[in-house]
């Protein structure tokens, strides 16, 4: 099955939006190291998702 670029762009921007709610119930529980993980991987699924 082939996909559409924008089918694509909205499941990396998708990712994007459940890396940062994981970051914040990360942070909630005092998880940095965690917190600073998903952070990361939501900035990434954004700018990929942006391409």
């Amino acid at each position: 099955m082939e996909r559409s670029v924008e089918d694509l762009s909205r499941y990396r921007y998708q990712c994007c939006l459940e890396a940062l709610e994981d970051a914040s119930v990360m942070f909630e529980a005092g998880r940095y190291k965690n917190t600073l993980n998903r952070s990361y991987y939501a900035c990434k699924s954004a700018i990929i998702a942006e391409k």
